[in-house]
């Protein structure tokens, strides 16, 4: 029993379970319905390994022996996962699994079930991305993260080999990387509308051409100033439509009585009128 205490209290031990652990009854948001089963699965492994226990499902921790000083702790523990992942799943599909005794059993009974082949799934996002296009009134931040979350899954569908030499200072996967993003840089660029064609020049013109990430904060700078100078013209346009509402208002009329020598008691009208933003008064006798 001091075993399993040592082994439980112990931060970096898979066995420990914090009272976050505890608490928690589903790791993602992401309730897998049978669809985009590779999402789900990421989600997964990124939660289930910031709390050590991906080992329960990918197979590095054997169930140790059932007289194991461990085996009562390991069992805690793999329930727990099974726990998590019941809750991410929908009804149907959690009932499906619901009596499979370990976490990695669950987790390799629904890689058989869902994990498609590449081939089908890199054709949908390919599909996809060719289709994809810039709306008229879209925001670049909108869009961008759309062909961002395709990009995303074509990474993990068709990852970027990468060198396995010892020692090796040849330094190619850098340079795969700096191609491939070279090619989403473009294609980016041609999917967005025409209201960006002057940032677009100016970042093709770049040598070497930037980084996605810097792309987008140039465009997303054109953006701001196109906005900044929409609310200018209209302040504008609204300041000219006040005063030509003042220029064309009617003028008013005012009579008073004068006395004029010989001639008697004579009224006369005072007209204003507003030209141009300036006041005349025109005298008219009746």
């Amino acid at each position: 029993m001091p075993a399993d205490q040592d082994v439980s209290l112990n931060p970096n031990s898979a066995y420990y379970l914090s009272n976050n652990d505890l608490n928690a009854s589903k790791l993602v948001n992401i309730v897998f319905d049978g669809k985009c089963f590779n999402d789900w699965k990421r989600s997964m492994v990124i939660a289930l390994s910031a709390r050590n226990k991906l080992c329960f499902v990918d197979g590095t921790l054997n169930q140790p022996a059932a007289n194991s000083t461990n085996f009562r702790i390991w069992n805690r523990c793999n329930d727990l996962v099974i726990s998590w992942m019941l809750g991410s799943l929908e009804v149907s599909i959690a009932r499906s699994v619901l009596y499979l005794k370990t976490a990695r059993e669950i987790w390799l009974d629904l890689e058989e079930r869902f994990c498609q082949s590449s081939g089908p799934q890199l054709f949908s996002v390919q599909q996809k991305l060719c289709d994809l296009n810039q709306y008229d009134d879209e925001q670049i931040s909108s869009f961008f993260t759309k062909i961002k979350l395709l990009w995303d899954q074509l990474d993990g569908l068709d990852p970027l080999p990468s060198c396995v030499c010892t020692g090796c200072s040849c330094t190619l996967t850098q340079k795969l990387l700096k191609s491939q993003q070279d090619q989403r840089l473009i294609q980016f660029l041609m999917k967005l509308n025409q209201k960006y064609d002057h940032s677009k020049s100016t970042i093709l013109m770049m040598s070497p051409l930037p980084t996605i990430s810097k792309a987008y904060g140039l465009l997303l700078q054109e953006e701001q100033q196109k906005e900044v100078n929409s609310n200018r013209n209209h302040n504008l346009e609204s300041t000219v439509f006040t005063a030509r509402k003042f220029t064309d208002s009617r003028p008013y009329k005012s009579t008073y009585a004068s006395n004029s020598g010989n001639f008697g008691t004579q009224n006369a009208n005072k007209e204003i009128s507003p030209i141009l933003g300036t006041i005349y008064i025109v005298s008219i006798a009746k």
